[in-house]
């Protein structure tokens, strides 16, 4: 007798496959506009590497990473539509390949081919609003890895404070009546401004950015210790299963205090002027991080350590 699948059933993989297939789609779109655009690719250059190289690494990073999140997301949300964690995890995997595919978008429509694309400033503009929700879901899915639950209710007061830090500095960067710097292998100056009406409301947060540096090295510290101390705890497959994430997030975390020096109130202008190599490999690797290092650390999980209880699936699907 055939078994009948309900909707409730079926959603989980309806889901996991749309998410799929979205990021791919944005990842095989955004490679595209990027071969189009090579000859006016940013001289920005990373110390060490040439302005071709450092190029070529980013745009290889970015697109490695969108598409890699995204099968995962896909396989946990639908293994795993129940977890808080499949949804953070799902969120940054949707909000990455739109993010990067919107600035090269911008890039084609308002520098290389102007006029040529509709709706190119409204994707230019998306930087304003989607980097910090994306940074957030990253470390609300770092807080939540593997069982959608944090250590215990007061480290609740850290997610509370994440979402205070990402919220008022997505706020201070309305405060842009400049030419916003967005892309894809290196940032690149557009035609386009931040949106006047919201000049102001950034602009009444600029009391915050000064200590805003302080506050994201305290949090990544935070958030770090907690992912250290969940691997402590656990015992047998479990801790194999949280191994090699936790040594994902202390790279992101080292990465993102590094990059955080530069923006320290009362430094002295001498060390500022020295750490610019530091602070720019820094914001390297935490951008490695989110785009592969996080996302290859949960498929090894995965397919090596039976997380989920996918790698069982797969091989009889292969079978």
């Amino acid at each position: 007798m055939a078994t009948t699948v309900t909707t409730s059933e079926r959603w989980p993989t309806i889901a996991g496959k749309a998410i799929g297939i979205i990021g791919v789609a944005l990842s095989v779109g955004t490679l595209a506009l990027v071969l189009l655009d090579l000859d006016t690719a940013p001289r920005w250059r990373l110390p060490g590497l040439s302005p071709e190289w450092t190029y070529a690494w980013r745009v290889a990073d970015t697109l490695v990473g969108t598409t890699t999140i995204s099968i995962i997301a896909a396989l946990i949300v639908w293994r795993q539509p129940r977890n808080p964690f499949s949804w953070t995890f799902a969120a940054a995997a949707l909000l990455y390949p739109i993010t990067v595919f919107a600035s090269q978008y911008a890039i084609h429509g308002l520098v290389v081919r102007p006029g040529s694309l509709p709706f190119a400033d409204t994707a230019a503009r998306l930087r304003l609003f989607d980097y910090q929700l994306l940074v957030g879901c990253y470390m609300f899915a770092a807080l939540l890895f593997p069982d959608g639950r944090l250590l215990s209710p007061r480290w609740r007061i850290l997610a509370v404070v994440m979402v205070i830090a990402v919220l008022f500095d997505g706020i201070r960067q309305w405060d842009a009546p400049y030419p916003l710097w967005i892309g894809v292998g290196g940032n690149q100056s557009v035609p386009v401004t931040g949106p006047p009406e919201l000049w102001a409301i950034g602009a009444s947060m600029r009391w915050f950015g000064p200590w805003l540096a302080w506050g994201i090295i305290a949090i990544f510290g935070a958030l770090g210790l907690h992912v250290v101390l969940r691997l402590r705890r656990a015992t047998g497959e479990t801790r194999l299963q949280l191994k090699w994430f936790t040594y994902a997030v202390a790279f992101g975390v080292v990465g993102s205090m590094l990059q955080s020096v530069s923006g320290l109130p009362n430094i002295p202008t001498a060390f500022l002027e020295a750490v610019p190599p530091l602070t720019d490999w820094g914001q390297e690797a935490r951008d490695f991080t989110i785009g592969v290092v996080l996302p290859l650390s949960i498929g090894i999980a995965i397919l090596r350590y039976q997380l989920y209880d996918i790698d069982v699936v797969i091989n009889r699907t292969i079978v």
